[in-house]
């Protein structure tokens, strides 16, 4: 694969970082800024089917060393997790991320000196939408504090919700597999997630040892490369994790869970995705294995568009914030940022239209 280390200055993600050395690897166009809501039509792109993954790499090199643990920690927040992150001792912090996005699935590989993180209540906040983590570590032993205290072997894998606080210590050089899930897609293969937080999923169980194989095996690289479809690895990490699941004593999600008609999935995957601000529907597609002019027949059969789609999603998650006290020192204008909206009055607008009042008043009505 050609590698292309020129930033990509448009990403939402790029605009908050600088000074972290990046690079993207793009075996696949840029994604187009048209498409979202009160957007302009762009040209239709190639249906995604044909399309490449995007291989996305960030590293720590030149950054001065005393910022690279608050430099990190905003990476995690944009990509991963929000969480405090605290270097090891000993030696300067170093760190190399490289993640692919698969749509329901992200899958990311840490590598990096020593670390300590940790996510309570400030961080869960900075995260309006819930979703699971499915991490392993390759090559060293480390530490979790995630619903009680657990240590995981190499090789072992563990989920953790982000809606519950963690600690994670990380006490030698490390490569680590971190697969981010959307809450929409694991509910289709497992029936309480929640349940199933915490608990560690050991390399030599019975169908853990065959989930934690495939996930040692995965890396961005890799699936960037891979001649199969992305829908394909997705489905195997879900069949695994439910098997891995059931064997640990918690349910499968129900018979046909997992093939939820195609406009149901375009909406959870714009739902779960709603809050970037440069979401097009050429993405989406991409994410779902579909061509654009699919997905948008497939709204259209429901009466829909993906403009009003998107922006009915992200009413609804400032909706939330703004009635969730977690969210009562954030301003009205950083609510709507976070739920994807990037101009102000826009959001007041959009959310009018949606709930016949303006955010403001959204916000005196939970108080009062």
């Amino acid at each position: 694969m050609e590698r292309d280390t020129t930033p990509i200055l448009h990403d939402e993600f790029y605009r908050g970082c600088e000074g972290i050395a990046l690079a993207a690897a793009a075996p696949c166009d840029a994604l187009p800024a048209g498409d979202g809501a009160g957007a302009a039509p762009r040209a239709a792109r190639k249906p995604a089917a044909s399309s490449r993954l995007r291989l996305q790499t960030w590293t720590t090199e030149g950054v001065p060393a005393a910022e690279r643990p608050a430099r990190f920690a905003e990476v995690c927040a944009r990509t991963l997790l929000a969480q405090a992150v605290q270097a090891g001792a000993g030696r300067p912090f170093e760190a190399t991320l490289e993640q692919v996005d698969l749509g329901p699935i992200s899958i990311v590989n840490l590598r990096g000196s020593p670390w300590q993180a940790h996510r309570g209540l400030a961080q869960i906040a900075r995260d309006p939408q819930r979703s699971f983590h499915l991490l392993l570590c390759r090559n060293v032993p480390w530490r979790l504090v995630h619903r009680g205290e657990i240590r995981l072997a190499p090789g072992d894998a563990v989920l953790i919700d982000s809606f519950l606080a963690h600690d994670i210590e990380l006490g030698a050089s490390h490569d680590l597999v971190h697969i981010g899930i959307a809450e929409s897609w694991i509910r289709q293969w497992i029936a309480d997630p929640g349940a199933l937080a915490g608990r560690p999923l050991r390399a030599d169980d019975r169908w853990s040892r065959a989930l934690t194989s495939y996930l040692s095996a995965l890396s961005p690289g890799f699936v960037a490369r891979a001649p199969l479809p992305p829908k394909v690895i997705v489905d195997q990490v879900g069949v695994m994790l439910a098997l891995a699941a059931e064997d640990h004593g918690f349910a499968c999600a129900s018979p046909g869970a997992a093939q939820a008609p195609l406009e149901d999935r375009i909406v959870e995957c714009i739902v779960h995705r709603c809050n970037d601000p440069a979401l097009t529907a050429s993405a989406v597609a991409r994410a779902l294995d579909i061509s654009i002019r699919t997905l948008h027949r497939a709204l259209a059969s429901a009466g829909k568009t993906f403009g009003a789609t998107l922006v009915t999603a992200r009413a609804q998650t400032a909706l939330r914030m703004l009635e969730s006290s977690r969210f009562s020192r954030l301003t009205v204008a950083e609510i709507g940022r976070r739920a994807g909206f990037s101009d102000a009055s826009h959001f007041t607008r959009a959310f009018s239209r949606s709930y016949g009042r303006t955010p403001s008043m959204a916000r005196c009505a939970t108080a009062a």
